[in-house]
């Protein structure tokens, strides 16, 4: 691993992060006192030195009992998902690099090794005994009304603060005792990184690109259902295992500053494995017959399947599509169908395209009056994903420009070719010259290859009918031109553009 040493995430270059410890804001969120004083010296001996000083109190405020939802970058595992994450520590992306040690864990001054005021638990959904994060006020959590339900101790707190609103959980004292950190690994369990976010989705990346992040402590072994909660161990630094005041044989009450949930499942659901997994065939009855299937149908339970209609929707699930809720063109909302390139069944190529807009490829089954938006959804994504290919969208750009000006110049030259066909009648020894066919040909060459790409890069000449002087050849000046144009503001090649269009220019 190379080391990177940087002061700023724009020492890094694109793809590369760097670790630290910690980062340490330099007042803590606590209550301070500033105090001065002042002595007035060199006053003649025969009076008394004056001494005076001057105490101000303030606060240096933080999140403490609620985090804003900004303050969030991302958790993992992604709230919601199924997986394997048997070999993954729960954790949180906080935005702010210094929030894990902006407060202390027992609300003293911080020293220069003080371990993070939060943590991430992570626990079984059986574990919890039906226990979820309850909506309560700050008094009740520091003073609860249940004899035995702990909360946290020795912090300093105003009226205010008491009043607040925040959510917490009920833990059974053995199972915080079981996962809860000892105080001493709590530094082991936060750390900031700078990144480098460039080629990075712009949208929800913080754009400085520092960011703390808490880990838990746990792993999730074993299949079902997790809860990952990150708390505040403000006030409960006595309570941690290997403390001097562990609580035994009731709950430990704990802030939750967030929570999210998971499911934890013994095949690992990465791509390469899904892929090997698809033509997968066990014994008829075996749990693990057609599990490749499964993988890529949506789960769901439906009851005694007796109707058409319930068989139809069954057989839709069962081949991977899923409803979805649709918004039509006129606004109305509607249910349709939809799957993804990777279906658990064989499928065959289409056979109606090709499409020139992704409304076209839409589908309508008159019989239960449902769309199918595969395609159009397949269409759209193919689209957008070309077009965000910087070098395919800049020769889309020239590719359509360059065709437009081949349109517009062979345009161009097929009217300044009449133009000249419908001239008036030439001089003798020009006519002569026309007449012959190699003449002619040169001549009409020579304008519409030549002249008219300059008449093309120059839209601002109009033109208007207006015929030639008798004896004139189009283009040509006559002998006495230059002594006209001398005594006139008229332009000599716009001049000569208006004797071969036939148009005067003022």
């Amino acid at each position: 691993m190379t080391e990177i040493k940087t002061q700023s995430v724009g020492d890094l270059g694109p793809g590369q992060i760097a670790f630290y410890e910690s980062v340490r804001p330099p007042l803590p969120a606590q209550q301070y006192r500033l105090s001065a004083s002042q002595t007035v010296t060199g006053l003649p001996p025969d009076q008394l030195t004056p001494f005076y000083t001057l105490g101000q109190r303030f606060t240096v405020a933080a999140p403490r009992f609620t985090l804003d939802s900004s303050a969030i970058q991302s958790v993992y595992p992604p709230a919601q998902s199924l997986g394997n994450y048997s070999d993954s520590l729960a954790h949180v992306v906080l935005t702010q690099r210094s929030l894990p040690w902006s407060r202390t864990l027992d609300d003293k001054p911080a020293g220069p090794k003080a371990p993070p005021w939060m943590a991430v638990l992570l626990c079984r959904t059986d574990e919890l005994n039906k226990a979820t994060p309850t909506r309560m006020t700050v008094q009740k959590v520091i003073h609860p009304d249940e004899k035995d339900v702990v909360g946290p101790v020795d912090l300093t707190l105003t009226d205010e603060e008491l009043a607040q609103g925040c959510l917490a959980i009920d833990l059974d004292d053995t199972l915080f005792g079981n996962i809860a950190p000892q105080q001493n690994e709590l530094q082991y369990l936060a750390h900031v990184r700078a990144v480098n976010t460039d080629g990075k989705e712009i949208l929800g990346v913080d754009a400085d690109g520092w960011f703390s992040v808490v880990i838990g402590n746990r792993l999730p072994l074993t299949g079902g259902a997790y809860t990952a909660l990150l708390v505040s161990l403000e006030g409960q630094g006595t309570h941690l295992p290997g403390g001097s005041a562990v609580p035994t044989g009731g709950k430990i009450r704990l802030v939750v500053l967030a929570s999210w949930t998971f499911e934890g499942t013994a095949f690992n659901r990465n791509f390469t494995d899904i892929m090997q997994a698809l033509g997968t065939r066990h014994a008829p009855g075996d749990p693990k017959d057609l599990i490749g299937i499964r993988l890529l149908q949506m789960p769901y339970k439906m009851p005694t399947v007796t109707t058409d209609a319930q068989k139809k929707v069954k057989e839709a699930l069962d081949i991977g599509f899923v409803p979805l809720s649709t918004v039509l063109s006129d606004g109305e909302n509607t249910v349709s169908w939809y799957r993804g390139p990777l279906v658990p069944v064989i499928t065959k190529r289409d056979e109606y395209g090709p499409y020139q807009f992704s409304d076209h490829a839409i589908r309508y089954d008159p019989d239960d009056g449902i769309f199918d938006m595969s395609y159009a959804v397949a269409w759209q994504i193919g689209r957008l994903l070309a077009l965000s290919d910087p070098a395919f969208a800049q020769a889309m750009y020239n590719w359509r420009i360059g065709d437009f000006r081949k349109t517009d110049l062979a345009m161009t030259r097929r009217r300044f070719i009449a133009q000249m066909r419908r001239a008036l009648p030439l001089p003798t020894a020009a006519a002569e010259l026309m007449a012959q066919d190699f003449g002619r040909t040169t001549a009409m060459a020579f304008a519409a290859h030549d002249l008219a790409p300059v008449l093309l890069a120059l839209p601002h000449i109009t033109r208007r009918e207006q015929k030639l002087p008798a004896g004139a050849f189009p283009g040509v000046l006559p002998h006495d031109a230059l002594e006209i144009l001398k005594d006139s503001d008229v332009e000599p090649i716009e001049w000569a553009l208006s004797r071969i269009f036939g148009a005067s220019r003022p």
